[in-house]
């Protein structure tokens, strides 16, 4: 039986983390792992273009807007502090770079960010950007330290796309503003959308930019069927017969 529906392209990212283990093999076939293991995480990388239906990319927004974990909770991950690269300013810019450098070094990125105070002055607050791509203050309101009181902020920030930060930050969007103030019923998401819609800065979804959806048919098994016969067996037969 065939699936029909719209096919999307799709460009993501990929990390590769190794490790590296050092067994014994017995005489008896039976293998015991040394306790000497090594981990490289982040050790390779790249991007890759990837085909899904419409359906799983609907469902991929909706996990990302709802904060759900594509890995569990990380706890213990040694730290560094992330200092954005020359040309790179403003909270969406350095937020983002500073969740791609977690990423790739495998590790919880300390970044410090001043914002525009409600006076129009500039506030320092710090934040924590995790391997995972999620986001929290790391003192949410410690008068010792000077800092202010996030009020879950960071964490609305991590759940939106990528297409509405990169038009938040080309139309200087004020996001904390946002998450504090919208009178728009909603996810956070739709709330920063509600706001580039009334400057008529709207993107488009990623499903209806890029590359043209094409119509694709995809064949599902039933679970009662037999399995395919494995090709390279059949060669091998084929060539006894010939012999």
């Amino acid at each position: 039986m065939f699936e029909t529906g719209k096919l999307y392209t799709v460009r993501v990212r990929i990390d590769y983390d190794l490790t590296f283990e050092q067994v014994k093999r017995r005489r008896g076939g039976d293998v015991r792992p040394q306790p000497e293991v090594v981990h490289l995480t982040g050790a390779s990388g790249g991007m890759a273009m990837i085909a899904i239906f419409g359906e799983e990319l609907n469902e991929l927004h909706a996990r990302m807007e709802a904060g759900v974990r594509v890995a569990p909770a990380l706890d213990g991950l040694p730290r560094f502090t992330f200092v954005p690269e020359p040309g790179r300013s403003g909270l969406i810019q350095v937020l983002q770079d500073a969740r791609v450098a977690a990423r790739e070094r495998g590790q919880v990125a300390s970044v410090r960010v001043y914002e525009e105070g409600p006076d129009g002055k500039p506030v320092l607050r710090r934040y924590l950007a995790t391997p995972d791509g999620m986001l929290r203050a790391e003192n949410p309101g410690r008068p010792s330290r000077g800092d202010t009181l996030d009020g879950g902020f960071a964490e609305a920030f991590a759940t939106l796309p990528p297409h509405l930060l990169d038009a938040a930050d080309r139309n200087d969007l004020n996001l904390r503003e946002i998450f504090l103030n919208s009178t728009v019923s909603g996810t956070f998401t739709e709330q920063v959308a509600a706001e580039l819609e009334s400057r008529n800065a709207l993107p488009p979804p990623p499903s209806r930019s890029g590359r043209c959806p094409t119509r694709a048919r995809r064949r599902t098994r039933p679970r009662s069927a037999a399995p395919s016969r494995d090709p390279l067996r059949g060669r091998a037969r084929r060539r006894a017969r010939r012999r």
